[in-house]
């Protein structure tokens, strides 16, 4: 599901959607840049850095047990230059 479509983003999916924990991170931006991607809760309070690297076309897959109770979450992706991107993630 889409939260907010951003230019520079051409590409951002997190699934599975519904989720026990397993989480799989697609994304593609415009140009090669650093990005970091964030769990955050339902009020916005950061639960953790998933990941930081730099590219353009990521394939980023987690099978760890993300160790978070159910609810809904939000994968956010901000990149060097400032682009965010947010997808709503739900763990059962």
């Amino acid at each position: 599901m889409s939260v907010k479509e951003v230019e520079g983003v051409h590409y951002f999916d997190v699934n599975p959607n519904p989720s026990s924990g397993q989480l799989r991170v697609q994304f593609e931006l415009e140009t090669s840049q650093s990005y970091e991607l964030g769990l955050y809760d339902i009020s916005g309070k950061k639960i953790k850095t998933i990941h930081q690297g730099n590219g353009h076309q990521i394939n980023y897959e987690s099978d760890i047990d993300l160790k978070i109770p159910a609810g809904v979450y939000f994968v956010k992706l901000q990149t060097d230059k400032g682009i965010l991107a947010v997808r709503k993630w739900v763990v059962l």
